[in-house]
């Protein structure tokens, strides 16, 4: 399997995702857990934001995710699920960690 080199597209990541047997970006899961990816583009460091919604009765929450060359993705280590209550505070988070990481 080819290894992903960031930055890359949103859409690298999913096909690397899925060639990996995993199932992050699967409509299925994206409904289920009212997931919206709000970044078109995966940082030099592999960062991109998501958000999720636990039901009408929940405030959408977002998260700042890293994804690696193989196609896996998990929270940002030093951050929280759903730690951001707006997407400019999430954004703003990312940003730093960029900063952050390339240093």
């Amino acid at each position: 399997m080819k290894r992903l080199t960031f930055p890359c597209s949103i859409g690298q990541l999913d096909r690397a995702n899925n060639e990996a047997g995993l199932h992050y970006f699967e409509s299925s899961t994206m409904r289920f857990f009212r997931s919206l990816i709000h970044s078109d583009e995966v940082s030099p460091n592999g960062l991109f934001i998501t958000s999720e919604q636990a039901g009408d009765e929940h405030p959408r929450l977002y998260s700042i995710r890293q994804a690696s060359e193989d196609g896996s993705i998990n929270t940002l280590p030093g951050t929280e699920f759903q730690q951001f209550a707006s997407l400019d505070e999430a954004d703003e988070a990312r940003r730093a960690w960029d900063v952050r990481l390339t240093a």
